[in-house]
């Protein structure tokens, strides 16, 4: 039978296994209970937002590198998790990045001119699946991740058999 210890919070008696471990005391039990050591950690927070957002501010400048590196390992061994909540914050922020993109180019025309041309001349001369899958997303009512690889490979060939009439059209007199 596992020892029972009480909470110095709520004066209730616990397994043990209801209490963190604590090097510094007797027992190697804290002298609070899981939950009431939770709800104090999380009083604590609510009461000291500025405090919690400095100290998270500040271990975020000094671990710049390491948490980087976290990061990039995490998003090379799961990008499927990665991809889907790319896309799930996009169908929440549609709208706030349809918004932010149009006043940029509102307020920055010629940048988005060769933006859109570098953009266009990469997609083109390549034929990418991206820029594939954009055609087709702005041709129908299809969404990129809707679009099956067969679909883009079939637009694809229609694209490169255009292109060549275009071309031997264009080298006839």
């Amino acid at each position: 039978m596992e020892q029972l210890k009480t909470c110095s919070t709520c004066k209730t008696a616990f397994p043990t296994s209801y209490f963190h471990r604590c090097r510094s005391t007797h027992d190697g039990l804290h002298h609070q209970c899981k939950a009431c050591a939770c709800a104090r950690q999380a009083a604590y927070r609510t009461a000291h937002p500025e405090k919690i957002k400095k100290r998270r501010a500040t271990y975020r400048k000094t671990n710049l590198y390491r948490l980087r590196a976290k990061d990039a390992a995490y998003r090379k061994t799961n990008p499927e998790k990665v991809q889907l909540a790319l896309a799930n914050w996009y169908k929440v922020n549609r709208d706030h990045v349809i918004l932010k993109a149009t006043l940029w180019g509102a307020t920055h025309p010629e940048k988005r001119r060769a933006s859109i041309a570098a953009w266009k001349q990469r997609g083109v001369n390549n034929l990418s699946d991206w820029y594939i899958r954009d055609i087709i997303r702005l041709t129908t009512s299809l969404r990129g991740s809707d679009i099956p690889q067969a679909f883009i490979e079939a637009k694809r060939q229609i694209l490169i058999a255009r292109r060549l009439l275009k071309e031997t059209k264009r080298d006839k007199p």
